[in-house]
C-alpha cells in the first residue's frame, strides 16, 4: 500500500496567483489525501484567495490546489467535492495509476 503521508512532507506549501507560501498539513484517510491548511494563518490565506476568486470560489480554490498537489505527486487526482470535514481531500485516480504500472 502507497503510504501517502510520505508522498508529501509535512507542512507542505503550495503558491497561488493571490498567494504565496500556503501551508497545508497532510494526512491519509482511508486511502485519501487530506491536507488541512497548518495555520490560522494559512486559513486566512485561502480565504482571502478565495475571495478574489469569486462566484464558485470553493469549487475553484479545490481545482487549483488538486492542479498543484498533481504537479508534486506525479498521479492524477479526483477531489472529493463532497468532504464536509476540515481541510480537502482527494482520491488517487487509480485507473491513471494503474497505466504507470
Amino acid at each position: 500500500m502507497i503510504k501517502l503521508k510520505s508522498l508529501l512532507k509535512e507542512n507542505t506549501s503550495f503558491d497561488f496567483a493571490q498567494a504565496s507560501d500556503v501551508k497545508f498539513t497532510p494526512s491519509s484517510v482511508e486511502g485519501n489525501i487530506l491536507l488541512i491548511p497548518a495555520t490560522i494563518k494559512d486559513v486566512e490565506k485561502i480565504d482571502a484567495i478565495k475571495d478574489k476568486l469569486g462566484d464558485n470560489a470553493d469549487t475553484e480554490f479545490l481545482s487549483l490546489l488538486k492542479i498543484r498537489i498533481e504537479k508534486k505527486l506525479g498521479l492524477k487526482l479526483i477531489a472529493d467535492k463532497r468532504h464536509t470535514g476540515a481541510g480537502y481531500q482527494f482520491e488517487i485516480d487509480m485507473d491513471e495509476l494503474f497505466k504507470k504500472l
